[in-house]
């Protein structure tokens, strides 16, 4: 599908450019996603300890960021970019 965009390497870019110490909003601007979503993604990263060290490749980020499916979704996954949309509208229509 063109235009797609790759969510592993995508995660694996705000890895990188959180380790080299750019600011979250610059990260959200150039990658085009919410500031929120990289917060959300450094939060994760500390929580693996992926700020430092040796950055893994990807297929071992697409391990982590895809874990094997159980009844709900671990405390410590990624965010999702969208997350609060759901709850938002349900809001509105309330």
């Amino acid at each position: 599908m063109a235009g797609r965009r790759c969510k592993v390497t995508d995660v694996r870019e705000v890895l990188r450019r959180l380790r080299l110490g750019e600011p979250e909003r610059r990260i959200a601007r150039d990658l085009d996603l919410s500031r929120y979503t990289v917060a959300g993604y450094r939060r994760w990263a500390q929580t693996h300890e992926l700020l430092t060290g040796e950055l893994p490749d990807a297929a071992q980020l697409a391990a982590l960021l895809h874990p094997p499916e159980g009844p709900s979704r671990p405390k410590n996954s990624p965010p999702s970019p969208r997350s609060g949309t759901r709850s938002w509208r349900g809001a509105s229509r309330a």
